[in-house]
């Protein structure tokens, strides 16, 4: 899968790929950013939330297992025509045969699916992550360094390159044996496994 890009014009964002980017005509992408009422900070929101969500599975007994939960045994049932463990492609079979599910089967299964989401997405929170971005006008291609904060991508840090951001966070992690201070005065310490 292409790395994404966040194309910033002024206050305005889309996300798109390199490949994009090189072979769609300015005048379109100018069309586009100009169209969207997306800012680079629901910008760079929508690409973790679409990292997240590929890393989302759902299996058909977990689904089977909310509708249960629940006391909807019918929909329960139907919970197992799910084959697959990756949530787009069940939603894909949900809506091609509508009218096996039903509208409250899909309903319940995109409830839990956010439910999952927001469970993958509690992950990420505090984590750090790069998100790169280039400027419509300028072309100018930068890194943002981003900590997620109540499942927000919070920019913390600009860097020339996606190297450069690698090598920044690589410097920012903890060395072995080396003793961190914590919120409150707590400290840690950090040991080599084995030692």
């Amino acid at each position: 899968m292409e790395n994404k890009i966040v194309l910033i014009k002024e206050e305005k964002a889309v996300i798109s790929t390199e490949q994009q980017i090189k072979t769609a005509d300015k005048e379109r992408l100018q069309k586009e950013l100009d169209n969207s009422n997306m800012s680079p900070e629901d910008a760079r929101k929508a690409l973790l939330l679409e990292q997240v969500s590929r890393e989302v599975t759902l299996y058909p007994f977990e689904v089977k297992q909310h509708f249960v939960s629940r006391g909807d045994f019918a929909n329960a049932r139907k919970a197992d025509k799910l084959v697959t463990g990756d949530p787009r492609e069940a939603v894909k079979k949900i809506k091609a045969e509508m009218s096996f599910f039903g509208a409250a089967f899909l309903e319940g299964f995109l409830g839990f699916y956010g439910i999952k989401r927001n469970e993958a997405l509690k992950r990420y929170e505090n984590r750090l992550l790069i998100i790169s971005e280039q400027q419509f006008d300028t072309g100018e291609r930068r890194a943002a360094i981003c900590q997620v904060i109540r499942g927000r991508p919070e920019k913390i840090k600009e860097c020339t390159s996606i190297n450069e951001a690698k090598a920044q966070i690589q410097a920012m992690q903890p060395k072995p044996n080396q003793e961190k201070n914590l919120h409150g005065g707590l400290k840690y310490e950090i040991t080599e496994k084995g030692k």
